[in-house]
């Protein structure tokens, strides 16, 4: 047997300036930071390989923080209360179903003041026992009756308070950034009912969350990573400053707190976010000087995210999904809730549920992704971004506070701008494609009909009776969705014709694009396998009354045949260039030749002109 020291002499080490010059050398003089390093959204660069040298200090010590005992989490689902009896009979398939965490979302606007009383939770929760499953609420500006109710139930049974676990979700300052205004009263007043909440907590729910941090809502409105950890952190800060000043101290609350955070399918970024986090609390609540070690460890709940899924082409959902619930289970989260692939615009059904849980059993049962604590830890690469993502959110974290804190800061419009900011840039890089939505803005499903399924869509809140200026929670598919729908409402189908001539590969290269191209707005294509002469390309196209035609050819061919096509059509027909022949583009446009598109098109726009000439 070869001992695996004496093999391992045998190959010198490579340092890290002998890959540079490597690379460098098979660049053939291309800049290495242009061609290999990604200019990340959030801000730093991300080199394209990491060494064992690129870990510093900090990140060794960071990893102690991280260590956790398991990396076991909650399956849950959310169930929505508007029978009593329905929404057991549901929280019990689903128990049976491997979900080990229930939501009840109550909404108070469903039912009367005096609706819920104890015998009503009673048959809520029948048959739930509850000292082995995690049961949650959210029930807005009834959570601390709510709260009271189920103490009331826990303590009927004579369960062992202390085994009781879950939380309710109430979340003053999310409602506060979603409306412009708070749940009950003025903010203040839903302080002071915090703290009501958490002392009633401490004696007859010791274990029990009492409010969550809405990082998730930074998200869904456009934000960065960064910015939904460092909001989120100031978000919980303002929590921890206004209720300590009420009497309570840093280790009483801690245990009654819960991070929501969403994921997307940044695969490696959304793991980063959620070792990061962690880290961060730890770096907050040391300054408070807890008495107890675990108050420097935060529970945290991820969620699927909305703002990256979509109505066209829906089924794709499914695989956005199961690479998010992989990312926050590899990220060690404590509890995980995947969205149905249809929940953007259908209630409740039973197939989608089924598939969203599905995901999550199958990266338990099957991957064995439970078994692993810190399954990241030692990749150079996620370590490194876990601490520039630590890192930049800290630096906005404190940007915030020097503002005068979460709440002076949102007042101001400070956090509204920032995400704003965000959510365009992100805008653009959908409208131009340097962001993929699958089945949206590439590979676009011909067949899709979305009339049917926007009419169903969540609607948006706009609620705004106060100066403060609330977040607009929205979905990037929704631009290009809008576009689809408008398509569907024409008074015919445009008709987008393809002529193609020339070298093969260009051609059948720029007709691919094309036809991508105008799908994205719902366009019927009508393609070809070329043609020999551009004679016969233009009789085709006649033949056929579409309403575009499309060029797709080389660019050495466009000096004679664009003109050539726009002179046999006439200009009354919208003619259109596959491509951007630099060299001849200002004499294609004397000409008369207008329309190009190309990588760098801005695709929302010029679909926009688009049907706005065809409807015009």
């Amino acid at each position: 047997m070869i001992d695996k020291n004496e093999l391992f002499s045998k190959f010198s080490g490579i340092s890290a300036d002998q890959w540079r010059t490597q690379i460098e050398k098979d660049l053939k003089g291309a800049d290495f930071d242009k061609k290999l390093l990604w200019k990340s959204i959030e801000g730093f660069d991300v080199q394209p390989y990491y060494r064992v040298e690129d870990l510093s200090e900090t990140i060794r010590e960071n990893s102690q923080i991280l260590q956790k005992s398991d990396n076991h989490w909650k399956i849950r689902q959310n169930i929505r209360v508007k029978e009593l009896g329905k929404a057991r009979l549901k929280a019990l398939e689903l128990l049976q179903k491997g979900v080990n965490s229930l939501h009840f979302e109550i909404d108070p606007d469903d039912f009367s003041t005096d609706y819920f009383t104890p015998e009503r939770f009673s048959e809520l929760l029948e048959g739930i026992e509850l000292q082995h499953v995690e049961v949650n609420f959210s029930a807005k500006k009834l959570s601390f009756e709510v709260l009271q109710l189920f103490a009331n139930e826990v303590q009927k049974r004579q369960l062992n308070t202390d085994e009781i676990t879950g939380g309710i979700s109430f979340s003053p300052l999310g409602y506060y950034i979603l409306n412009g205004q708070s749940p009950i009263g003025d903010i203040a007043r839903c302080f002071k009912l915090q703290q009501k909440m958490i002392e009633f907590a401490e004696k007859n729910l010791p274990n029990y969350r009492i409010f969550t941090i809405d990082g998730v809502l930074f998200a869904n409105s456009g934000g960065s990573i960064v910015q939904e950890l460092a909001f989120g952190l100031s978000m919980a800060n303002e929590y921890l400053k206004q209720i300590l000043e009420r009497g309570l101290t840093i280790d009483q609350l801690i245990k009654h707190l819960c991070f929501n955070l969403s994921i997307s399918s940044n695969y490696f970024m959304e793991i980063a976010k959620f070792r990061a986090i962690r880290i961060l609390w730890h770096q907050l609540i040391s300054a408070y000087k807890p008495t107890k070690e675990s108050s420097t460890g935060i529970y945290v709940h991820a969620q699927t995210s909305t703002w990256n899924k979509t109505i066209a082409d829906t089924h794709v959902n499914m695989l956005r999904t199961s690479t998010e619930a992989m990312s926050a289970a590899l990220g060690n989260v404590d509890s995980l809730e995947v969205l149905a692939f249809d929940s953007i615009y259908e209630a409740d059904s039973e197939f989608s549920d089924r598939i969203a849980r599905n995901q999550q059993l199958l990266l338990k049962e099957e991957s064995h992704l439970d078994r692993v604590v810190d399954p990241a830890a030692g990749s150079y690469y996620i370590e490194q971004l876990t601490q520039s993502i630590g890192e930049y959110a800290w630096a906005l974290f404190q940007e915030v506070e020097a503002e005068g804190g979460f709440l002076q800061a949102f007042n101001d419009g400070l956090i509204q701008k920032r995400i704003e900011n965000m959510a365009e840039k992100r805008n653009l890089q959908i409208s131009t494609k340097e962001a993929i939505l699958l089945g949206t803005n590439q590979y676009p499903n011909p067949d899709d009909c979305l009339s049917d399924k926007i009419a169903k869509k969540t609607k948006q809140n706009t609620i705004n009776k106060s100066p403060v200026r609330p977040l607009k929670p929205y979905r990037a598919a929704e631009m290009f969705e809008n576009l689809r729908i408008r398509t569907e409402q024409m008074p015919k189908r445009p008709k987008v014709f393809l002529l193609t001539y020339g070298d093969l590969s260009i051609r059948k290269a720029r007709a691919s694009f094309s036809s991508d191209f105008f799908t994205c707005a719902g366009f019927e294509i009508i393609p070809n396998l070329g043609f020999e002469t551009p004679e016969a390309g233009i009789d085709a196209f006649r033949a056929s009354q579409a309403d575009i035609l499309v060029l797709c050819s080389t660019d050495a061919a466009y000096e004679t045949l664009a003109p050539a096509v726009f002179d046999a059509v006439g200009n009354e027909t919208i003619l259109v260039v596959a491509g951007y022949p630099k060299t001849i583009i200002n004499f294609l446009q004397t000409k008369g030749i207008q329309h190009f598109i190309h990588t760098k098109s801005n695709i929302l726009d010029e679909l926009n002109q688009f049907q706005n000439v065809l409807l015009n």
